[in-house]
């Protein structure tokens, strides 16, 4: 394994702050129903991320490590809260510059894209939130998953495959039925 990351430098952290922060909440708001929650577990993620720097084993894997912390913060929510994931609130999220046209068919796809998600095991809704929302590569949601990079790409090329089948953009094949 690589070597510990020892002496925590602010400036670094602060520009790994500023490039992670919406990323983190994007995939955090995904995972709970409050805009108002998500903001607080953002917080305690980077808090938290802060503590422990001296636990990453290199800077390349900050990402990774990053949305690990960001995982069990939501696992710890919702284990203290007991309630249900609702993607629908992502659906209500503005857009900054959006007619009121366009938001209202943006919703619309989003919801359906949304509601086809909510479809897909747990594991791979995980993967296309850390995806997606976080703008993580294959290798970071591997680490923050404790899965291979290439598991990573099999398990979402295939949720994608069935997200597109259930959406219509593709037709469904043998392969495709379970």
């Amino acid at each position: 394994m690589g070597e510990r990351v020892t002496r925590v430098d602010a400036n670094e952290f602060a520009a790994q702050y500023r490039e992670y922060l919406p990323r983190v909440f994007n995939f955090i708001r995904l995972r709970v129903p409050d805009e108002m929650v998500a903001q607080d577990l953002t917080a305690m993620t980077f808090e938290q991320a802060f503590r422990k720097i001296h636990q990453l084993r290199s800077e390349a894997a900050f990402g990774g490590w990053l949305f690990q912390i960001a995982r069990n913060q939501v696992g710890q929510y919702y284990r203290r809260r007991r309630v249900d994931v609702s993607l629908d609130a992502l659906v209500e999220l503005p857009l900054r510059g959006e007619s009121p046209v366009e938001a209202v068919a943006r919703r619309e796809e989003l919801a359906e894209v949304l509601a086809a998600v909510a479809e897909l095991p747990e594991r791979e809704q995980e993967i296309i939130a850390l995806k997606y929302a976080g703008g993580l590569s294959n290798r970071e949601i591997a680490g923050a998953m404790g899965l291979s990079d290439s598991n990573v790409g099999v398990i979402l090329f295939r949720a994608l495959r069935k997200l597109r089948v259930q959406l219509g953009a593709v037709p469904a094949t043998a392969e495709d039925e379970p």
